[in-house]
């Protein structure tokens, strides 16, 4: 893809997790919150622990990030390729 390569994966991968994080916070108690310092050990621990303190928040902020791009680069590519 244009946007999606292996040096802005992070990146995204990132920004879904936070604002899965911040909407998961405001629709209940759900107490989520990534470490400081991530590091992969530290993500290795989350994923054999807690499974869902990881993956919940990134499919929740996934979907809205990835409407948000959609709405932004549609126009923008649809006027490139006409």
């Amino acid at each position: 893809t244009f946007v999606g390569n292996p040096w802005t994966f992070a990146l995204m991968w990132w920004g879904a997790i936070t604002l899965g994080i911040y909407i998961l916070n405001i629709l209940g108690p759900f107490g989520l919150d990534l470490p400081d310092h991530v590091t992969m050990g530290s993500v290795i621990e989350i994923v054999e622990t807690n499974p869902t303190g990881i993956f919940l928040p990134w499919v929740v902020g996934a979907y809205p990030a990835g409407a948000l791009s959609m709405l932004i680069s549609y126009p923008i590519f649809y006027l490139i390729v006409r």
